[in-house]
């Protein structure tokens, strides 16, 4: 059986489960949670491209993708039991049932303009079952569009695994 894992934003605390770590590149010091998960926080260098307007959200996105799909060292092992956050120098293993969160409202990730959707499907390709703002992200099809999708991982993810396969 595979590990649950939640993505969300810091605002839907409803939406939070177990321990909640940040995946953001400049957490306020209200959202770094229980500490950081450095292999999916998006490099600081290309969100301030982003910010200004030097790349369009699309490439950010794609950019990322890439990153979590090739494992670079920005990106490293995603799979059960090899994830981790820091805090500090302290090393915390990512177990089942934690929540991983950014600044990013749930219609951006919907929108794919937003890091936590190809997190998800980086997660779910590392043995994880995501579940993204309340929705579990389908493992027959990841978002596709199978008789078993939830509607939300459907719409969020329907045409966008091009973009990190």
């Amino acid at each position: 059986m595979r590990p649950t894992i939640h993505l969300t934003n810091w605002s839907s605390r409803r939406l939070h489960h177990g321990r909640v770590f940040t995946i953001m590149a400049r957490p306020r010091p209200w959202e770094h949670g229980a500490g950081v998960v450095d292999a999916l926080v998006p490099p600081v260098g290309m969100l301030d491209e982003l910010r200004a307007g030097n790349i369009t959200t699309a490439d950010y996105m794609v950019v990322f993708a890439g990153l979590l799909r090739d494992g670079n060292a920005e990106a490293p092992g995603l799979l059960p039991g090899v994830l981790f956050a820091l805090q500090g120098e302290r090393v915390i293993p990512i177990r089942d049932g934690d929540t991983l969160c950014c600044a990013c409202s749930v219609a951006a990730a919907k929108r794919w303009e937003c890091h936590r959707a190809p997190a998800a499907v980086a997660l779910l390709e590392a043995g994880w079952s995501p579940v993204v703002d309340g929705f579990e992200l389908c493992i027959e099809c990841a978002g596709t569009g199978c008789p078993s999708c939830s509607d939300h991982g459907g719409r969020m993810l329907r045409g966008q695994l091009d973009l990190v396969r």
